[in-house]
């Protein structure tokens, strides 16, 4: 009787770092979105062209250009919250080990990824 392969069904599990890059992005992502725009109205112009009102998805209402300093803070917030605070991933808290190198690794992300549509 000829032998059978067995099949392994086992499908490999993401590393932890990989879970945590993941739903940090998701966070950062879902962050770049509530500033997406809603509503505009300009008003008024100066040397550098049209200033607008604008309503973003969070609620933030203010001058067009305050979007991204408002958003980077949002980031920040977040970045310092895990740092300080942990992280839950699947139901277990984890906590950063160096502090320093934790943010150099973000901050190549949200610089690289914060501009764009919104």
């Amino acid at each position: 009787m000829p032998r059978m392969r067995q099949r392994k069904n086992k499908k490999t599990q993401p590393s932890l770092k990989v879970l945590i890059k993941r739903k940090i992005d998701r966070k950062i992502k879902n962050i770049k979105y509530q500033y997406k725009v809603i509503w505009s109205e300009q008003d008024g112009c100066d040397e550098y062209g049209f200033k607008y009102w604008v309503e973003c998805i969070n609620g933030f209402s203010g001058r067009s250009w305050e979007i991204d300093s408002r958003m980077r803070n949002d980031i920040n917030i977040y970045i310092n919250h895990i740092i300080n605070n942990g992280i839950y991933v699947k139901g277990k808290k984890y906590y950063t080990s160096n502090k320093i190198n934790f943010k150099e690794i973000f901050n190549t992300f949200y610089n690289k990824n914060i501009y764009g549509s919104y």
